[in-house]
Protein backbone atom coordinates (compact mmCIF):
# COMPACT_ATOMS: atom_id res chain seq x y z
CA UNK A 1 0.00 0.00 0.00
CA UNK A 2 1.40 3.38 -0.91
CA UNK A 3 1.76 5.76 2.03
CA UNK A 4 -0.63 8.48 0.73
CA UNK A 5 -3.41 5.88 0.29
CA UNK A 6 -2.75 4.56 3.79
CA UNK A 7 -2.86 8.08 5.25
CA UNK A 8 -6.13 8.98 3.50
CA UNK A 9 -7.90 5.74 4.41
CA UNK A 10 -6.66 5.93 7.98
CA UNK A 11 -7.91 9.49 8.48
CA UNK A 12 -11.31 8.54 7.04
CA UNK A 13 -11.61 5.50 9.29
CA UNK A 14 -10.61 7.37 12.44
CA UNK A 15 -13.01 10.22 11.66
CA UNK A 16 -15.92 7.83 11.21
CA UNK A 17 -15.28 6.00 14.47
CA UNK A 18 -14.67 9.25 16.38
CA UNK A 19 -18.03 10.51 15.12
CA UNK A 20 -19.58 7.72 17.20
CA UNK A 21 -17.40 7.26 20.26
CA UNK A 22 -16.43 10.89 20.86
CA UNK A 23 -20.17 11.55 21.30
CA UNK A 24 -20.61 8.68 23.76
CA UNK A 25 -23.08 10.41 26.15
CA UNK A 26 -25.39 11.35 23.28
CA UNK A 27 -25.26 7.88 21.73
CA UNK A 28 -25.89 6.41 25.19
CA UNK A 29 -28.99 8.55 25.49
CA UNK A 30 -30.38 6.69 22.49
CA UNK A 31 -29.39 3.42 24.18
CA UNK A 32 -31.56 4.18 27.23
CA UNK A 33 -29.23 6.00 29.64
CA UNK A 34 -31.53 8.57 31.25
CA UNK A 35 -30.14 11.84 32.53
CA UNK A 36 -26.78 13.52 32.15
CA UNK A 37 -25.39 11.79 35.25
CA UNK A 38 -26.06 8.29 33.97
CA UNK A 39 -24.84 9.16 30.51
CA UNK A 40 -21.55 10.53 31.87
CA UNK A 41 -21.10 7.53 34.17
CA UNK A 42 -21.71 4.99 31.40
CA UNK A 43 -19.45 6.94 29.03
CA UNK A 44 -16.65 6.87 31.61
CA UNK A 45 -17.14 3.16 32.21
CA UNK A 46 -17.09 2.47 28.48
CA UNK A 47 -13.91 4.50 27.99
CA UNK A 48 -12.13 2.74 30.86
CA UNK A 49 -13.21 -0.70 29.65
CA UNK A 50 -12.10 0.10 26.11
CA UNK A 51 -8.67 1.31 27.22
CA UNK A 52 -8.24 -1.81 29.34
CA UNK A 53 -9.15 -4.06 26.42
CA UNK A 54 -6.75 -2.20 24.14
CA UNK A 55 -3.89 -2.52 26.64
CA UNK A 56 -4.52 -6.27 26.91
CA UNK A 57 -4.81 -6.91 23.17
CA UNK A 58 -2.05 -4.67 21.78
CA UNK A 59 0.91 -6.93 22.71
CA UNK A 60 -0.74 -9.93 21.00
CA UNK A 61 -1.40 -8.01 17.78
CA UNK A 62 2.17 -6.68 17.91
CA UNK A 63 3.60 -10.19 18.10
CA UNK A 64 1.56 -11.25 15.08
CA UNK A 65 2.68 -8.14 13.19
CA UNK A 66 6.33 -8.85 13.95
CA UNK A 67 5.82 -12.44 12.81
CA UNK A 68 5.18 -11.12 9.29
CA UNK A 69 1.49 -10.17 9.29
CA UNK A 70 1.69 -6.38 9.45
CA UNK A 71 -0.75 -5.76 6.60
CA UNK A 72 -3.10 -8.41 7.92
CA UNK A 73 -3.09 -6.68 11.32
CA UNK A 74 -3.99 -3.43 9.59
CA UNK A 75 -6.98 -5.06 7.89
CA UNK A 76 -8.02 -6.58 11.22
CA UNK A 77 -7.84 -3.21 12.97
CA UNK A 78 -10.02 -1.40 10.43
CA UNK A 79 -12.56 -4.22 10.30
CA UNK A 80 -12.72 -4.13 14.11
CA UNK A 81 -13.32 -0.39 14.06
CA UNK A 82 -16.23 -0.85 11.65
CA UNK A 83 -17.79 -3.63 13.72
CA UNK A 84 -17.47 -1.59 16.92
CA UNK A 85 -19.10 1.47 15.35
CA UNK A 86 -22.02 -0.60 14.08
CA UNK A 87 -22.44 -2.29 17.47
CA UNK A 88 -22.42 1.05 19.30
CA UNK A 89 -25.10 2.58 17.08
CA UNK A 90 -27.28 -0.53 17.35
CA UNK A 91 -26.89 -0.80 21.14
CA UNK A 92 -30.26 -1.25 22.84
CA UNK A 93 -28.86 -0.66 26.33
CA UNK A 94 -25.87 0.94 28.06
CA UNK A 95 -24.15 -2.39 28.66
CA UNK A 96 -24.29 -3.13 24.95
CA UNK A 97 -22.60 0.21 24.27
CA UNK A 98 -19.88 -0.68 26.79
CA UNK A 99 -19.45 -4.01 25.01
CA UNK A 100 -19.05 -2.16 21.71
CA UNK A 101 -16.35 0.02 23.24
CA UNK A 102 -14.58 -3.10 24.51
CA UNK A 103 -14.82 -4.56 21.00
CA UNK A 104 -13.12 -1.44 19.66
CA UNK A 105 -10.32 -1.89 22.19
CA UNK A 106 -9.86 -5.57 21.39
CA UNK A 107 -10.11 -5.51 17.60
CA UNK A 108 -9.32 -1.88 16.74
CA UNK A 109 -5.99 -0.11 17.00
CA UNK A 110 -5.66 1.21 13.47
CA UNK A 111 -3.07 3.81 14.45
CA UNK A 112 -0.89 1.21 16.15
CA UNK A 113 -1.14 -1.19 13.19
CA UNK A 114 -0.40 1.51 10.62
CA UNK A 115 2.54 2.84 12.65
CA UNK A 116 4.03 -0.64 12.93
CA UNK A 117 3.69 -1.10 9.18
CA UNK A 118 5.54 2.05 8.15
CA UNK A 119 8.11 2.47 10.98
CA UNK A 120 11.03 1.02 9.03
CA UNK A 121 14.15 2.49 7.50
CA UNK A 122 15.69 5.95 7.85
CA UNK A 123 12.38 7.64 6.94
CA UNK A 124 10.39 5.61 9.48
CA UNK A 125 9.98 8.51 11.91
CA UNK A 126 8.58 10.74 9.15
CA UNK A 127 6.14 8.03 8.04
CA UNK A 128 4.91 7.37 11.58
CA UNK A 129 4.42 11.10 12.13
CA UNK A 130 2.21 11.26 9.04
CA UNK A 131 0.10 8.40 10.43
CA UNK A 132 -0.22 10.29 13.72
CA UNK A 133 -1.19 13.45 11.84
CA UNK A 134 -3.91 11.50 9.99
CA UNK A 135 -5.24 10.29 13.34
CA UNK A 136 -5.35 13.86 14.62
CA UNK A 137 -7.15 15.08 11.52
CA UNK A 138 -9.68 12.28 11.89
CA UNK A 139 -10.12 13.02 15.60
CA UNK A 140 -10.71 16.69 14.82
CA UNK A 141 -13.10 16.11 11.91
CA UNK A 142 -15.18 13.25 13.32
CA UNK A 143 -16.79 15.00 16.33
CA UNK A 144 -17.60 18.15 14.36
CA UNK A 145 -19.39 16.39 11.51
CA UNK A 146 -20.85 13.74 13.81
CA UNK A 147 -22.28 16.36 16.15
CA UNK A 148 -23.86 18.24 13.26
CA UNK A 149 -25.45 15.08 11.90
CA UNK A 150 -26.68 14.05 15.35
CA UNK A 151 -28.20 17.48 15.99
CA UNK A 152 -30.06 17.23 12.68
CA UNK A 153 -31.44 13.81 13.59
CA UNK A 154 -29.49 11.92 10.91
CA UNK A 155 -27.64 9.47 13.11
CA UNK A 156 -27.98 6.80 10.43
CA UNK A 157 -25.62 8.88 8.29
CA UNK A 158 -23.05 8.71 11.11
CA UNK A 159 -23.39 4.94 11.14
CA UNK A 160 -23.07 4.73 7.37
CA UNK A 161 -20.04 7.02 7.37
CA UNK A 162 -18.30 5.15 10.21
CA UNK A 163 -19.02 1.80 8.59
CA UNK A 164 -18.01 2.72 5.06
CA UNK A 165 -14.90 4.56 6.23
CA UNK A 166 -13.59 1.64 8.27
CA UNK A 167 -14.66 -1.00 5.73
CA UNK A 168 -13.03 0.90 2.85
CA UNK A 169 -9.80 1.21 4.82
CA UNK A 170 -9.96 -2.49 5.76
CA UNK A 171 -10.58 -3.45 2.14
CA UNK A 172 -7.60 -1.39 0.99
CA UNK A 173 -5.38 -3.01 3.62
CA UNK A 174 -6.66 -6.49 2.77
CA UNK A 175 -6.01 -5.94 -0.93
CA UNK A 176 -2.51 -4.83 -0.10
CA UNK A 177 -1.84 -8.09 1.78
CA UNK A 178 -2.07 -9.91 -1.55
CA UNK A 179 0.92 -7.90 -2.80
CA UNK A 180 3.23 -8.44 0.16
CA UNK A 181 6.67 -7.21 -0.78
CA UNK A 182 9.84 -9.06 0.11
CA UNK A 183 11.02 -6.29 2.44
CA UNK A 184 7.88 -6.72 4.56
CA UNK A 185 8.38 -10.42 5.24
CA UNK A 186 9.92 -11.44 8.56
CA UNK A 187 13.53 -10.30 8.70
CA UNK A 188 16.23 -12.84 9.47
CA UNK A 189 17.61 -13.04 12.98
CA UNK A 190 20.27 -10.44 13.48
CA UNK A 191 22.07 -8.64 16.25
CA UNK A 192 19.92 -5.73 17.43
CA UNK A 193 20.23 -3.29 20.32
CA UNK A 194 19.29 -4.93 23.61
CA UNK A 195 16.46 -2.90 25.14
CA UNK A 196 13.45 -3.51 27.33
CA UNK A 197 10.04 -2.70 25.90
CA UNK A 198 8.87 -1.77 29.40
CA UNK A 199 11.19 1.25 29.36
CA UNK A 200 9.40 2.56 26.26
CA UNK A 201 6.07 2.14 28.04
CA UNK A 202 7.39 4.11 31.02
CA UNK A 203 8.49 7.01 28.81
CA UNK A 204 5.19 7.08 26.95
CA UNK A 205 3.24 6.78 30.20
CA UNK A 206 5.00 9.75 31.75
CA UNK A 207 4.56 11.86 28.62
CA UNK A 208 0.90 10.90 28.31
CA UNK A 209 0.24 11.59 31.99
CA UNK A 210 1.85 15.03 31.73
CA UNK A 211 -0.24 15.90 28.70
CA UNK A 212 -3.51 14.46 30.07
CA UNK A 213 -3.58 16.02 33.54
CA UNK A 214 -5.06 19.21 32.11
CA UNK A 215 -7.82 17.55 30.06
CA UNK A 216 -10.65 17.67 32.66
CA UNK A 217 -9.77 21.26 33.51
CA UNK A 218 -9.76 22.81 30.03
CA UNK A 219 -13.28 24.31 30.40
CA UNK A 220 -12.14 25.98 33.63
CA UNK A 221 -8.92 27.16 32.03
CA UNK A 222 -11.19 28.80 29.46
CA UNK A 223 -13.05 30.61 32.25
CA UNK A 224 -16.13 28.43 31.99
CA UNK A 225 -16.75 29.58 28.41
CA UNK A 226 -17.87 26.47 26.51
CA UNK A 227 -17.32 28.11 23.14
CA UNK A 228 -13.78 29.15 24.07
CA UNK A 229 -13.03 25.68 25.46
CA UNK A 230 -14.23 24.05 22.23
CA UNK A 231 -12.23 26.49 20.15
CA UNK A 232 -9.13 25.79 22.26
CA UNK A 233 -9.43 22.06 21.65
CA UNK A 234 -10.00 22.56 17.94
CA UNK A 235 -7.06 24.95 17.61
CA UNK A 236 -4.63 22.70 19.49
CA UNK A 237 -5.65 19.55 17.60
CA UNK A 238 -5.38 21.30 14.25
CA UNK A 239 -1.95 22.68 15.14
CA UNK A 240 -0.86 19.21 16.25
CA UNK A 241 -1.98 17.65 12.98
CA UNK A 242 -0.12 20.28 10.99
CA UNK A 243 3.07 20.04 13.05
CA UNK A 244 3.39 16.26 13.38
CA UNK A 245 4.94 15.68 9.91
CA UNK A 246 7.54 18.39 10.56
CA UNK A 247 8.58 16.71 13.81
CA UNK A 248 8.88 13.40 11.99
CA UNK A 249 10.98 14.90 9.21
CA UNK A 250 13.29 16.48 11.80
CA UNK A 251 13.64 13.12 13.57
CA UNK A 252 14.60 11.43 10.30
CA UNK A 253 17.40 13.97 9.82
CA UNK A 254 18.68 14.44 13.38
CA UNK A 255 17.55 11.30 15.20
CA UNK A 256 14.33 10.77 17.16
CA UNK A 257 15.90 11.01 20.64
CA UNK A 258 17.30 14.52 20.15
CA UNK A 259 14.08 15.82 18.58
CA UNK A 260 11.94 14.09 21.24
CA UNK A 261 13.82 15.91 24.01
CA UNK A 262 13.22 19.25 22.30
CA UNK A 263 9.51 18.52 21.81
CA UNK A 264 9.05 17.46 25.44
CA UNK A 265 10.77 20.60 26.72
CA UNK A 266 8.62 22.86 24.55
CA UNK A 267 5.40 21.04 25.46
CA UNK A 268 6.25 21.20 29.16
CA UNK A 269 6.92 24.93 29.13
CA UNK A 270 3.72 25.69 27.20
CA UNK A 271 1.63 23.38 29.40
CA UNK A 272 2.82 25.21 32.51
CA UNK A 273 2.21 28.58 30.81
CA UNK A 274 -1.53 27.91 30.93
CA UNK A 275 -1.37 28.54 34.68
CA UNK A 276 -0.75 32.25 33.93
CA UNK A 277 -3.70 34.68 33.84
CA UNK A 278 -4.42 34.75 30.10
CA UNK A 279 -7.05 36.51 28.07
CA UNK A 280 -9.06 34.63 25.45
CA UNK A 281 -6.70 35.51 22.59
CA UNK A 282 -3.56 34.66 24.55
CA UNK A 283 -5.11 31.40 25.75
CA UNK A 284 -5.89 30.33 22.19
CA UNK A 285 -2.36 31.27 21.10
CA UNK A 286 -0.81 29.19 23.86
CA UNK A 287 -3.09 26.27 22.98
CA UNK A 288 -2.04 26.52 19.31
CA UNK A 289 1.66 26.55 20.23
CA UNK A 290 1.11 23.69 22.67
CA UNK A 291 -0.59 21.62 19.99
CA UNK A 292 2.30 22.26 17.62
CA UNK A 293 4.83 21.27 20.29
CA UNK A 294 3.02 18.12 21.41
CA UNK A 295 1.72 16.97 18.03
CA UNK A 296 4.74 14.80 17.29
CA UNK A 297 5.27 13.26 20.74
CA UNK A 298 3.57 9.95 20.02
CA UNK A 299 5.37 9.47 16.70
CA UNK A 300 8.71 10.47 18.21
CA UNK A 301 8.29 8.06 21.12
CA UNK A 302 7.51 5.24 18.69
CA UNK A 303 10.42 6.13 16.40
CA UNK A 304 12.82 6.23 19.35
CA UNK A 305 11.52 2.86 20.56
CA UNK A 306 12.01 1.30 17.12
CA UNK A 307 15.59 2.59 16.94
CA UNK A 308 16.46 1.03 20.30
CA UNK A 309 14.46 -2.21 20.05
CA UNK A 310 15.25 -2.86 16.38
CA UNK A 311 13.19 -2.70 13.20
CA UNK A 312 12.45 -6.42 13.24
CA UNK A 313 10.48 -5.85 16.45
CA UNK A 314 8.89 -2.55 15.54
CA UNK A 315 5.42 -3.89 16.26
CA UNK A 316 6.44 -4.63 19.85
CA UNK A 317 8.06 -1.20 20.14
CA UNK A 318 4.94 0.61 18.92
CA UNK A 319 2.71 -1.52 21.13
CA UNK A 320 4.82 -0.75 24.22
CA UNK A 321 4.43 2.96 23.54
CA UNK A 322 0.67 2.63 22.93
CA UNK A 323 0.09 0.60 26.11
CA UNK A 324 2.22 2.98 28.16
CA UNK A 325 0.32 5.98 26.82
CA UNK A 326 -3.02 4.40 27.75
CA UNK A 327 -1.75 3.67 31.25
CA UNK A 328 -0.55 7.26 31.54
CA UNK A 329 -3.96 8.61 30.55
CA UNK A 330 -5.65 6.40 33.14
CA UNK A 331 -3.25 7.53 35.85
CA UNK A 332 -3.68 11.17 34.83
CA UNK A 333 -7.45 10.86 35.13
CA UNK A 334 -7.14 9.65 38.71
CA UNK A 335 -4.55 12.29 39.57
CA UNK A 336 -6.57 15.11 38.00
CA UNK A 337 -9.57 14.16 40.12
CA UNK A 338 -7.45 14.56 43.27
CA UNK A 339 -5.89 17.91 42.32
CA UNK A 340 -7.30 21.11 43.86
CA UNK A 341 -7.72 23.04 40.62
CA UNK A 342 -6.74 23.83 37.06
CA UNK A 343 -3.57 25.71 38.04
CA UNK A 344 -2.23 22.72 39.95
CA UNK A 345 -3.09 20.41 37.03
CA UNK A 346 -1.21 22.37 34.39
CA UNK A 347 1.71 23.09 36.73
CA UNK A 348 2.14 19.40 37.57
CA UNK A 349 1.67 18.34 33.95
CA UNK A 350 4.28 20.84 32.77
CA UNK A 351 6.71 19.71 35.47
CA UNK A 352 6.38 16.06 34.40
CA UNK A 353 7.09 16.95 30.78
CA UNK A 354 10.05 19.15 31.70
CA UNK A 355 11.61 16.47 33.92
CA UNK A 356 11.21 13.71 31.33
CA UNK A 357 13.99 15.03 28.99
CA UNK A 358 16.45 14.86 31.89
CA UNK A 359 15.36 11.27 32.50
CA UNK A 360 15.97 10.42 28.84
CA UNK A 361 19.40 12.06 28.84
CA UNK A 362 20.47 10.29 32.04
CA UNK A 363 19.11 6.98 30.72
CA UNK A 364 21.04 7.42 27.47
CA UNK A 365 24.25 8.11 29.42
CA UNK A 366 23.63 5.03 31.54
CA UNK A 367 23.13 2.88 28.42
CA UNK A 368 26.30 4.29 26.88
CA UNK A 369 28.35 3.51 29.98
CA UNK A 370 26.92 -0.01 30.07
CA UNK A 371 27.76 -0.53 26.41
CA UNK A 372 31.34 0.63 27.01
CA UNK A 373 31.78 -1.48 30.13
CA UNK A 374 30.43 -4.55 28.39
CA UNK A 375 33.16 -4.20 25.77
CA UNK A 376 35.96 -3.64 28.27
CA UNK A 377 38.05 -6.77 29.00
CA UNK A 378 37.74 -7.91 32.61
CA UNK A 379 40.76 -10.21 32.60
CA UNK A 380 44.31 -10.14 31.29
CA UNK A 381 44.43 -11.65 27.81
CA UNK A 382 46.44 -14.83 27.39
CA UNK A 383 49.61 -14.31 25.40
CA UNK A 384 49.91 -16.32 22.23
CA UNK A 385 52.73 -18.83 21.85
CA UNK A 386 54.23 -16.71 19.09
CA UNK A 387 54.72 -13.82 21.45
Amino acid sequence: MRLPALIASHALAVAGVEAVFSLSPLVLARAGAAGAGQQAAWAGLAAAAGVGASMAAAPLWARLADAGYRRGMLARAYAGMALAAIAALLAAGPWQFVAARVLLGLLGGGTLAASSLVAAGPAGAAAVSRVQAASLWGAALGPVVGGWLLASGRIWVIGLWATLGAVAAAAAAAAATLRLRVDETPAPQEDEPAASASSFGLRAGLASAGRSLEDPWIPLLAGGDAALAGAALSVSRTAAALAAPAWGAAASRRGPRRVLIAALAAAGALTAAQALPLGAGAFLSVRALLGAAAGGLSALLMADAVVLLGERRRGAACAAVAVGADAGKAAAGLAAAALPGATAAVALGGAVLLVLPRFLVSQNRWRSSCDVSSLTPTSTPVESPAA
